[in-house]
């Protein structure tokens, strides 16, 4: 290993809890890039199945990997803040431990921050997989903030790590939906985000996806945040991000009422 590592610019933060499942799979997806400055932070957030084994198996191999232990469940956000604060490198790069990077997805996320040193946040397109990864799906289009929609797919993140320094951290108060609440933030005090043409990121969905298993919570977080970014932050949106937030309020209540379940029940009857 080329002594570089030991200086890296790029800092992969990945928290896991229970992730025995995929995780060697992103694990491997990580190790393999074209770009290989880079350290990589795992932060097991209390596993109890082998998630510990399998990164101390890793560890072994790789001087690159960093692993730090929660001895108790901290949940993703405290969890990557652990990791940001002591990470090394200039950029971060945010990773779950649930998805694959693509090949060469650090060496050009990482080029186009050079040459862009006005933007604070770059994401990209990712394709969404289930069980079969030759079958899959292309992201939902990029957004604008001002549309009351995060302007970056959070799974495939770059993100410059002075932002963090400067304007705070993941806030754990909006966990499951802490990134949107960053975005507002960070673009409250003038940071620019973009987005990559390119496809660098596959995402598994799977029943333990948070989008999946807490829906009702995550429309509940997005309605809160979105009208933080109003009332706090002093945000001013377009006329599709005021829809945006009667649209979370009504979608809320039909949740609350579980006019869902009802609607399920009605369609499954009528088969």
């Amino acid at each position: 290993m080329s002594e570089h590592i030991y200086n890296p610019i790029l800092s992969v933060v990945v928290a896991v809890f229970n992730g025995e499942r995929f995780l060697s799979e992103a694990i491997d997806s990580i190790l393999s890039q074209t770009y290989d400055n880079f350290e990589l932070l795992i932060i097991n957030d209390g596993s109890t199945d082998d998630t510990e084994k399998i990164i101390q198996n890793y560890t072994e191999k790789d001087g690159r990997i960093v692993y730090i232990k929660n001895n108790v469940n901290l949940r993703q956000s405290r969890s990557w803040n652990r990791g940001i604060k002591i990470a090394k490198g200039q950029f971060i790069i945010r990773m779950d431990a649930d998805d694959i990077c693509l090949p060469d997805r650090f060496e050009k996320q990482y080029q186009y921050m050079l040459l862009h040193p006005n933007i604070g946040v770059l994401g990209s397109h990712y394709y969404i997989f289930s069980n079969n990864k030759e079958k899959k799906a292309k992201n939902a289009p990029f957004f604008s903030i001002i549309d009351g929609r995060p302007p970056v797919h959070h799974p495939t993140c770059c993100i410059r790590k002075e932002l963090f320094e400067k304007f705070g951290y993941y806030d754990s108060r909006y966990d499951n939906a802490e990134d949107t609440e960053l975005w507002y933030r960070f673009y409250s005090r003038g940071v620019e985000f973009s987005n990559l043409d390119d496809y660098l990121l596959l995402y598994r969905v799977h029943e333990n996806n948070v989008s999946i298993k807490k829906q009702k919570k995550q429309v509940y977080l997005q309605l809160k945040i979105n009208l933080l970014a109003v009332f706090k932050y002093r945000i001013k949106f377009s006329l599709k991000g005021y829809l945006r937030i009667l649209e979370q309020f009504f979608y809320l209540i039909y949740l609350s009422f579980g006019l869902d379940k009802i609607y399920q029940r009605g369609n499954t009857s009528l088969k």
